[in-house]
């Protein structure tokens, strides 16, 4: 049912995890064992889910201090193999790391007995052979495997690698020793290596070598089609490669960018290919023949954002890896998931009623291996309809910010390079784009100043612009300035460090607040109309990428650990509240929602004492003038400091509902509403927005106009464009349509630029009426193209 059908708990159990270490499971029994820095082996019953029973190793087994153990189950003799601690693999460790193993403890499952305690030379990795007659030590320090006898607990042999082995897999069927090795430390993450290697246990020697990603190795056989799956990751994603062993070799990979798999396994059923996706905690259901993944499999949730609706009321949460976001009420009780991909950001733009969704496009990623790029998608607020869904190639989205001014949202993308998408507001579709930088100097966060005309953006990767803000111009879409934030906060050097955080933008104040991670105990203060750090605050703890909350109404900043900050004096208030990475509040109802990433746990906390606030009253003195396919509306403003503009509803038959025609809230006093139907009744009521987007309570009385349109005539010529030498002329012809009965009699003219000289034939008609006109140029025209008007 690819389902979760049960849950362990360290409560249930008694089972300390901080000291977690690899599982093993004996499917004959039905057990799962596991074991920390005691000397106790727990044994869990996989049918009831309980601890079973612990099974003393003795005091050899303690641990001094926490280092993983390797554990490993032979079924056929019904026995344990555990070591008291292995050598730890952290990918960036010095070269010869100190020794930890000493012992592999036997244990017989059935007894609960230690029957053999086997001195080792510190392996970093174990596998049971084929017959259960002997174990394989992956030695990192001396770069071998032994082989060791456990009938005599001796070392029987030693195969020669070269190679540090990070994993070991014995073919259950055949005489071969799968190991993946690499040098521990590569010289780049990104171009470095590793290698499966086969090893011949008849000759003890490699007979087969082939290249694939160099970290966190994991493999398994699938013995009924003679087949190995190995997952291993780099830097910005996972490869799982499958590979035939009759012949050993290749036959398939897949490298993602997004994903990034660990753990393997053989579903016993139907033979399907199960790896767990680590960021997400979805496990993959793989196709053994093509590698296709046939569903997902939810272990927990993966939320990566919080964000209110104020005028809605709701809660939406972006699900990351599990695609889409959930919608809750204001209880935080579920109403709504809207699946799709995985989303990693989510925008609420309450003025312009749509909801901004950045998401991986899992499609294109799966499906060719390709680079990733990040998708936008646009949903109409109130109704979360599906309004449009854009492809940012070759990039990831960073930031997401509305334009209100220009009716657009600029998109930051970045992968080697930054692309600055202009978007209309409304439709999600592409106006421009632009692209910045060049490899390894990317654009991160980015906040629009006060007025939209520029904005500022951090830059990521190893550049001298390390501490530093580009500002943006956004009319012309080009860098025009830097502030230097290093005189000011301390900016760490090195690869990947260094990058400056903006975390909120004043537009009241023209504030500008950064931080960067290398300093826990302040953050910048920039003038935006000046461009220039005017103050230095002493905010400890806002040195990452949590989701700070700006309340520039109220001049305060929440702290998702509870802490509320008056940014003017920095005096502090403490809520009760979860700890968490994502927080937003709906100011208007006064409430706190905080998402746990690790469980998932929506908090819901009453937020500090304060007014509420309420949307600004209609306006006065509305009226409707009709004209000729239009109708002009007017009003008096209305005097309220919370007012941001005016929404327009019409109604164009007495049995249908009002409809809002306005896109954003208007800012002046007047409005015309175009390309109407002439002889039909337009009905018209206006709204109040205020801050929040709040909307007045109220409409104002409905005011209604008919368009009436007077006698006319359309001239229609039948060629838009003629060439014509000097000297010479061309004719073209021109219809006069009547319309609504107009019979009177027109003369023609026309306006033409010195050397153009314009004939009608004839000048006066009455149409309707085809008339030819000659275009001449005379001597002295002048070269080039020219605009003629042709009226009546």
């Amino acid at each position: 049912v690819n389902a979760v059908a049960d849950l362990i708990t360290r409560e249930e159990l008694g089972i300390h995890w901080e000291s977690w270490t690899y599982p093993a499971i004996n499917g004959s029994r039905d057990e799962l064992y596991t074991m920390g820095t005691s000397e106790f082996l727990q044994v869990i019953d996989l049918n009831t889910v309980t601890l079973k029973k612990k099974i003393d190793l003795g005091s050899d087994a303690r641990q001094a201090e926490w280092a993983p153990r390797i554990l490993a189950v032979d079924e056929w003799e019904d026995r344990l193999y555990l070591t008291d601690g292995i050598m730890p693999t952290d990918y960036q460790q010095v070269e010869v790391p100190e020794k930890v193993a000493t012992h592999v403890f036997v244990v017989d499952l059935s007894s609960g007995q230690v029957v053999k305690k086997i001195p080792v030379n510190s392996p970093m990795v174990m596998a049971l052979d084929r017959g259960g007659q002997g174990l394989y030590l992956g030695n990192g320090q001396d770069r071998t495997i032994e082989i060791l006898d456990l009938e005599d607990s001796r070392i029987r042999d030693t195969i020669q690698l070269g190679l540090v082995p990070y994993a070991l897999q014995a073919d259950p069927q055949e005489p071969y020793l799968y190991v993946f090795a690499r040098e521990p430390i590569p010289e780049s993450w990104q171009t470095d290596f590793g290698k499966l290697l086969r090893i011949d246990l008849r000759t003890n020697t490699v007979d087969g070598e082939i290249t694939v990603f160099p970290l966190d190795p994991h493999m398994v056989v699938d013995a009924a089609n003679r087949t190995l799956w190995l997952i291993s990751t780099k830097w910005g994603g996972s490869a799982r490669y499958k590979v035939g062993l009759e012949d050993f070799g290749l036959l398939y990979t897949h490298e993602s960018s997004m994903y990034r798999m660990t753990g393997l396994g053989i579903n016993p059923g139907d033979g399907d290919v199960l790896a767990l996706e680590v960021m997400t905690g979805l496990v993959y259901r793989m196709d053994p023949v093509d590698g296709r993944v046939k569903s997902r499999i939810e272990l927990g949730v993966n939320p990566v954002g919080v964000s209110v609706s104020e005028v809605q009321n709701q809660v939406f949460i972006p699900r990351g890896g599990h695609g889409g976001f959930f919608v809750l009420d204001e209880r935080g009780d579920l109403i709504n998931t809207i699946e799709s991909d995985w989303s990693t950001g989510l925008l609420v733009d309450e003025y312009a009623d749509r909801l901004f969704v950045s998401e991986k496009n899992e499609a294109r990623d799966l499906d060719s291996g390709s680079i990733a790029a990040d998708r936008l998608v646009v949903y109409e607020l109130s109704t979360l309809r599906l309004v449009n869904r854009t492809d940012m190639v070759g990039g990831w989205i960073s930031s997401m910010k509305p334009d209100h001014e220009r009716g657009v949202l600029w998109v930051l993308a970045s992968y080697d390079w930054s692309d600055l998408y202009k978007l209309d507001l409304l439709s999600g579709e592409v106006l421009e784009r632009h692209r910045f930088g060049g490899f390894g100097a990317t654009f991160g966060t980015m906040e629009l100043a006060a007025d939209t005309s520029k904005a500022y953006v951090t830059v990521g990767g190893d550049t001298a612009d390390k501490g530093k803000l580009r500002i943006l111009d956004l009319v012309d879409q080009t860098i025009v300035g830097t502030i230097d934030l290093k005189p000011h906060l301390t900016v760490e050097e090195g690869y990947g460090t260094g990058i400056l955080d903006i975390l909120g933008m004043d537009t009241r104040r023209n504030r500008l607040y950064v931080s960067t991670f290398g300093d826990d105990e302040h953050v910048a203060v920039i003038d935006t109309e000046r461009d220039e750090v005017i103050e230095v605050l002493d905010l400890p703890g806002f040195n990452d990428r949590r989701g700070y909350f700006f309340d520039f109404e109220g001049n305060t900043v929440i702290h998702p650990y509870g802490r509320i900050i008056d940014l003017e004096t920095l005096e502090e208030e403490s809520l009760d509240i979860p700890n968490s990475y994502l927080i937003a509040q709906n100011r208007i109802t006064n409430t706190i929602y905080t998402v746990s990433s690790h469980t998932g746990e929506l908090a819901i906390t009453l937020g500090p004492s304060g007014t509420e606030v309420s949307p600004p009253p209609v306006p006065d003195e509305v009226t409707a003038e009709a004209g000729d396919e239009e109708v002009v509306l007017s009003w008096t403003a209305v005097d309220d400091s919370t007012l941001v503009g005016y929404h327009v509803y019409r109604r164009d038959r007495t049995d249908s509902d009002f409809t809002r025609i306005t896109r954003l809230p208007l800012k002046d006093t007047s409005y015309t509403d175009l390309d109407l139907t002439n002889e039909r009744t337009y009905t018209y009521r206006l709204s109040s927005i205020g801050k929040f987007a709040l909307e007045s309570l109220e409409r104002t009385e409905p005011v209604a106009a008919m368009p009436v349109g007077g006698d006319n005539f359309d001239m229609l010529v039948l060629r838009k464009s003629v060439s014509v030498t000097r000297e010479d002329s061309v004719s073209l012809p021109m219809s006069i349509e009547s319309l609504e009965g107009f019979d009177e009699e027109v003369k023609l003219s026309a306006e033409a630029p010195e050397g153009i000289e314009v004939v009608f034939s004839p000048e006066k008609i009455v149409p309707p009426r085809i008339v030819e006109v000659k275009v001449r140029a005379g001597a002295n025209a002048s070269l080039g193209r020219f605009e003629l008007t042709l009226q009546g």
